[in-house]
């Protein structure tokens, strides 16, 4: 966390069930101003029957990212962000992640600068073992002014994976994300997968293979 950043806190109010598990109805913000703290309501996107943030950067003093999800007509989940920017949030449906046969979430985002962030997620047509979608793991990328998806390369085996968290670094969008494998039935695995050059690369993580999911 930087000691420029003033929003501190992101995650929803309200308590209206959805798919007989999670509960979203609008996302909630937090603002520190040094002294106190005064809630906001970032906007959700049109369309969405409930929404929660869960992921926030701010790379700059009245600049932050905040990522979440918010739920489709047909029980889906689909990825969004809202960026604050001059004391006003902005809410960007991200691309690709809108109309899957199974849901997306974007977990987690970190900026570098105000127009340079990368979130992280996972889309499919299946769950793991923990009800996470499984299929496809991808990143999201703000420029400053729009949002581009890329797809990231997937473990072997065919079973599907899931990134919960991303951390970047220097200017040259350096950045290594979090998450886990599935190996089958109810098997885990650590998983992990880092940015350099421009290019993603699988960096799997010291032996704890073989865990049951959460």
């Amino acid at each position: 966390m930087h000691g420029r950043e003033q929003l501190r806190g992101v995650g929803l109010i309200g308590a209206t069930p959805f798919a007989g598990s999670l509960s979203a109805e609008a996302p909630l913000a937090e603002t520190w101003n040094g002294k106190s703290w005064a809630p906001s309501q970032p906007p959700a996107p049109s369309g969405s029957h409930g929404s929660q943030l869960g992921g926030v950067s701010c790379p700059a003093a009245k600049m932050c990212v905040a990522t979440g999800l918010y739920f489709l007509g047909n029980g889906n989940a689909a990825g969004f962000a809202d960026v604050l920017s001059g004391g006003k949030w902005t809410v960007y449906k991200l691309p690709g992640l809108a109309s899957n046969a199974y849901s997306a979430l974007v977990e987690n985002v970190s900026c570098l600068s105000t127009v340079n962030c990368v979130a992280v997620g996972s889309y499919g047509t299946r769950a793991s073992a923990g009800g996470t979608p499984s299929d496809v793991v991808f990143a999201e990328y703000w420029n400053g002014k729009k949002w581009s998806l890329a797809r990231l390369p997937m473990p072997a085996g065919g079973h599907g994976a899931w990134l919960y968290d991303v951390s970047c670094v220097s200017s040259s969008r350096t950045c290594l994300a979090t998450g886990g494998r599935s190996l089958g039935g109810s098997k885990s695995a650590a998983f992990a997968e880092t940015l350099s050059a421009g290019k993603w690369k699988l960096s799997t993580p010291y032996a704890i293979g073989g865990e049951p999911s959460l």
